[in-house]
């Protein structure tokens, strides 16, 4: 075969990649407006004319970081999950007013909606996928006493999903009692030295309709409360993905943050995490450490107290099994801590 022969075939071939290259790039701008149209004439419902143009003007700053939405859309995880069937707001970090704190900057928000479903696509498997992006959550723990039925179920958020793009909730016979929303996120953009942790956005106790679940499960649990229950099951989630911290929101930086409720979301957030030990940060949080520090037993009833730390060691060890089982590769699992039952 001649010199010219041999050329014109790898030009061919050259041709061919490139076409693939351009059909490629195409396929992903397709599937990025699709998603922009179907969110704007979902849009179309909303009663404000004024909302819907904000949201619409939002939303049009997807296209102008169309790499890392490209990016985005790449993921297995996006592809095959969350784009199947179109969601209506999949871009939701641009398209609302805020996204997991006040005033983040756009930047910001395409970096941790990235580095979560990053983490998410490359960390866990199908079955792990499936559970959540699918078939409603994945179950962490699971208790049955004095005949009522008590689980905690880690699950993808509901729209709007500002708070955290992860809930973790306790139900006590069905009715949700406490819920944590959070992202996996890198730690620069909480101020903190970390490749990635869990970013707490969201400490939600019950509604006004839950009581007869909350007093099933104070007979079940006496002298506990629910919060703790969930933060049990986060933090086994996080270690079993390696990580040995948190930073959970101030109530300041809360997305529903005003004047009125400044004071209630001090108490469900900030109180919260320095009960845990957390330390509070110049920037939007507290970084609780993980197994959170437990104060010594005291000398007088001493023996509930440990009782209220063992149903916490039990969950965290429930939800750091579950996890570690759905993780595509376990190298980096991190060894459940025993601190919890001291």
């Amino acid at each position: 075969m001649s010199r010219t022969s041999q050329a014109m075939i790898v030009l061919k071939a050259c041709g061919r990649k490139s076409a693939a290259a351009h059909f490629q790039l195409a396929g992903w701008t397709t599937m990025i407006v699709a998603h922009l149209i179907k969110h704007w004439m979902a849009g179309r419902a909303q009663s404000s004319s004024a909302l819907r143009a904000r949201s619409l003007a939002r939303s049009m700053r997807v296209l102008l970081f169309y790499r890392a939405h490209r990016r985005l859309c790449q993921l297995d995880l996006i592809r095959h999950y969350l784009a199947e069937p179109l969601n209506d707001d999949l871009f939701h970090h641009l398209s609302q007013r805020d996204y997991l704190i006040r005033n983040l900057p756009v930047r910001h928000r395409i970096a941790c909606m990235l580095h979560h479903y990053t983490f998410e696509d490359a960390t866990f498997d199908t079955t792990y996928k499936r559970a959540l992006y699918r078939d409603g959550g994945l179950t962490l723990w699971r208790h049955s006493q004095g005949g009522s039925e008590f689980s905690i179920t880690l699950s993808m958020a509901a729209p709007p999903m500002g708070a955290g793009e992860l809930v973790i909730a306790l139900e006590a016979d069905g009715t949700c009692l406490h819920r944590l929303g959070f992202s996996w996120i890198e730690g620069k953009v909480a101020g903190v030295d970390s490749p990635a942790l869990p970013f707490v956005a969201h400490n939600q106790g019950r509604g006004a309709d839950s009581d007869p679940a909350f007093a099933a499960f104070e007979h079940a649990f006496p002298n506990n409360a629910p919060a703790f229950f969930c933060f049990a099951a986060l933090q086994g989630a996080a270690q079993a993905v390696g990580m040995t911290e948190l930073v959970g929101i101030k109530g300041s930086f809360h997305l529903a943050s005003d004047v009125q409720s400044a004071k209630q979301l001090a108490r469900g957030h900030d109180s919260f995490w320095q009960t845990l030990g957390g330390i509070e940060l110049p920037g939007p949080g507290y970084l609780v450490e993980l197994p959170f520090r437990l104060k010594p037993l005291p000398g007088n009833n001493r023996g509930r107290a440990a009782q209220r730390r063992a149903y916490w060691a039990e969950i965290g060890a429930a939800a750091h099994a579950t996890l570690e089982n759905r993780l595509k590769t376990r190298r980096n699992r991190a060894p459940l801590p025993l601190a919890v039952n001291a």
